[in-house]
């Protein structure tokens, strides 16, 4: 799906769009989560990749590069597309996007757990796409955003094409066949 006048979405980096032609290419997600979060009736999407779980651990960083922390990604991206489109200026209008968005996490590979001491039984697991996972999780539902549809974890990288027109992400992983990604659209009353 993926095509060459693709915006490439590199690691902790995210935006934000509401035109229909827009296409982003995600390549390389490892344990960094990507996030997308679709809005089907007005056709804006926003995207981050997301590589760490909590700001406070580099503030100065964080400040610089707000999509790369998991609690500092999900409201940026809101507060971008609440200020890129017209169809968002009346509180009533803002309010109902906020229960139609599709919200989408990609990523996640877990790293094997390693061995401190090869005599000893316990060992160390270092797996950050699960903290980094959790984290959005807990940005999201501060958002009031639906749970997310996921496909994480396993231990390969994957590479995602997003179509802002559709919605519909495209995962690519070695060995593995294509997958889709596409939520049902809900009614809202």
């Amino acid at each position: 799906m993926s095509s060459s006048s693709a915006l490439t979405v590199f690691a902790t980096h995210g935006y934000v769009t509401d035109s229909m032609e827009a296409e982003f290419a995600v390549p390389e997600i490892g344990f960094g989560i990507c996030v997308v979060i679709h809005d089907a009736q007005v056709q804006a999407t926003a995207i981050a990749h997301v590589l760490m779980p909590d700001s406070n651990s580099n503030p100065t960083f964080a400040r610089l590069n707000p999509y790369a922390y998991s609690d500092t990604a999900v409201p940026n991206l809101i507060q971008s597309l609440h200020r890129i489109s017209s169809h968002y200026t009346d509180a009533e209008a803002w309010k109902e996007a906020l229960k139609r968005f599709k919200v989408y996490l990609v990523g996640g590979s877990e790293i094997t757990p390693a061995h401190l001491n090869s005599g000893d039984a316990t060992h160390f697991e270092l797996n950050l796409g699960r903290l980094v996972a959790a984290k959005l999780r807990d940005s999201l539902k501060a958002m009031g955003l639906q749970d997310a549809l996921e496909a994480l974890g396993g231990s390969g990288m994957r590479t995602i094409s997003i179509r802002n027109s559709t919605g519909k992400i495209v995962i690519q992983e070695a060995g593995q066949p294509e997958k889709t990604l596409l939520a049902t659209p809900t009614s809202t009353n």
